[in-house]
């Protein structure tokens, strides 16, 4: 459990990456930080990787062919926005099911206050974007910005060598970037063209989005429009890579490309991230919060792709230890395609319940007690609905420090067993509700729109 996060802060301060510009005089760090952290946090030393190879006027022809189809695509979904001059666009990850249907648990609620004047651009649920409505101009949610390929970009060579040189120094790691480096720039210089072209057509009233970490380009292309953007909280990490800057940045600073506005599930938000908007507003969330509900003995194992083998081995193993308990385990929404398979891991005999999202949140937590994961923004609902959290060691919890406070750690199943039937003495936590999720204050989200 290195201290990899303040670690990362201090370097990007400390050698002012913040204020670098590649050729074209793009501030570049603020666009790539993320991912560079996530390989970082991931390798190990002198591992080499990340390298790409530049394409050529002959290997990439097909790229170029690619790029030209992308290109009227984009012309598409940017006349059918103009068309019908929407007062608000949101942006929606429809990955969860509610009442049947892939559900954003996040816009979804939002865009319903204001349907009849919001268009949304879609990242996921691609059944949700028909192209014969989009030239037609019927009702129909527009893709998100193709990104064109084609092109290197300059600079990425000078750029990976200050980027590696400086991770090398500060975390004795060899490594190559390029890739990420020119993913990064593509997706940025691809998202902000299209913007800028859109809104000297049609400049919506107010951008409400969630950021995946590729719309930095949306942000400087309505800062430079003085379009109001509102950024709404996702997940439940104190201290995510993504939220989480140096306090001397603000919102201001050219090198980083803001929301004006960050909107929080609860004030506990507010006051932990350090993200550098303009302002914050508390709303809340619907779907994350929760009431304190008394389970039954159940064990739920919160899987991701990551991470996933050592869970399904460490389910198994602690059936094994007691036949009797009741294991359920929880999948990701990207392992949803992958049941069928993850069930056929399991011995003949296993009572252990592989969960897609057919079982609510409320319903699981009547049948279980007891959480294992690692960092989830499910184990802060957990912990609000007043379980027994287990987090496995084999993570980096530095910026989660209250998950290792609130929670008992592990790293096999006869610890986790041990730790049901001694330690925890079967007894939910006693937390203050609400303090990570406020039910949603509709109200406060019009009054953003209307101002």
């Amino acid at each position: 459990m290195s201290d990899i996060h303040s670690k990362f802060l201090k370097m990007e301060v400390s050698e002012n990456l913040f204020s670098l510009k590649s050729s074209n005089g793009t501030y570049f760090w603020d666009l790539v930080r993320r991912e560079v952290f996530a390989i970082v946090n991931s390798k190990n030393s002198h591992e080499k990787s990340n390298n790409f190879e530049k394409k050529t006027l002959l290997t990439n022809i097909g790229g170029y062919f690619k790029d030209l189809i992308k290109e009227v695509l984009n012309y598409i979904s940017m006349q059918y926005i103009i068309r019908k001059k929407p007062y608000y666009i949101f942006t929606s990850f429809q990955r969860s099911i509610k009442n049947g249907r892939l559900y954003d648990n996040i816009i979804d609620d939002l865009i319903d206050l204001v349907k009849d004047d919001a268009l949304c651009v879609e990242y996921e649920n691609k059944n949700e974007i028909s192209k014969y409505q989009l030239i037609l101009g019927g009702k129909t949610k527009v893709p998100p910005v193709y990104v064109y390929t084609s092109k290197n970009v300059d600079n990425i060579d000078e750029i990976n060598s200050i980027i590696s040189t400086k991770i090398y120094h500060h975390f004795d790691l060899n490594i190559n970037f390029s890739k990420t480096i020119l993913e990064c720039l593509q997706t940025f210089n691809s998202t902000e063209s299209f913007y800028i072209k859109l809104f000297k057509k049609h400049a919506p009233k107010k951008i409400i989005c969630t950021d995946n970490g590729s719309l930095k380009g949306l942000f400087s292309a309505a800062r430079k429009n003085d379009i109001e953007i509102a950024e709404i909280q996702h997940g439940a990490s104190p201290g995510s890579i993504l939220w989480t800057y140096d306090k001397s940045l603000d919102y201001q600073n050219d090198g980083v490309y803001m929301p004006t506005t960050f909107m929080t599930f609860s004030k506990y938000w507010s006051k932990t991230i350090d993200y550098p908007s303009k302002e914050k507003i508390e709303i809340g969330n619907n779907n994350f919060f929760q009431p304190q509900i008394k389970g039954k003995n159940g064990i739920c194992f919160i899987s991701n792709n990551q991470f996933h083998d050592d869970f399904i081995r460490l389910a198994i193993e602690l059936e094994e230890i007691d036949y009797e308990q009741h294991i359920f385990y929880k999948l990701h929404p990207q392992q949803f395609e992958k049941k069928e398979l993850i069930m056929n891991q399991l011995p003949k005999n296993s009572k252990i319940k592989i969960v897609a999202n057919e079982l609510s949140l409320t319903k699981l937590f009547e049948e279980c007690s007891y959480f294992i994961a690692v960092r989830s923004s499910l184990i802060y609902t957990a912990l609000q609905a007043g379980k027994n959290i287990l987090i496995y060691k084999k993570y980096n919890y530095d910026w989660d420090k209250i998950l290792l406070k609130s929670s008992i750690t592990f790293l096999t199943a006869h610890e986790i067993n041990y730790a049901i039937n001694n330690t925890m003495n079967n007894k939910n936590t006693s937390l203050e509700e609400n303090v990570y999720f406020k039910k949603l204050d509709s109200s406060k989200f019009l009054k953003f729109l209307n101002r």
